[in-house]
């Protein structure tokens, strides 16, 4: 029998194979995101979407609230999958 939860706690980065939380919006080791289609909906714990900043051709930027520090960020979030210089330059930018 299928069990969601069990499911939950096997998924994986498609991009480094990282474990990844069921609600994760990105990876936490290399920032892919986990899903293909992102908005204003997304969801990232801990924090609080407020809106899209911007999106370019690897990654869309949201203006968020860190909940933990009550304080205002911007958040990139790269999109699908992403190649080796394109993750080693959002490190770098990290």
């Amino acid at each position: 029998m299928w069990d969601p939860a069990a499911q939950a706690l096997h998924q994986q980065c498609g991009q480094c194979s990282a474990p990844l939380a069921a609600d994760a919006a990105c990876c936490t080791e290399c920032g892919v995101a986990t899903s293909a289609q992102h908005s204003s909906a997304t969801t990232l714990p801990g924090y609080q979407i407020i809106r899209t900043l911007g999106a370019g051709g690897a990654a869309e930027v949201y203006l968020a609230r860190q909940e933990s520090l009550d304080r205002i960020v911007a958040i990139k979030i790269l999109r699908g999958h992403a190649d080796d210089a394109t993750i080693r330059d959002f490190r770098r930018e990290a």
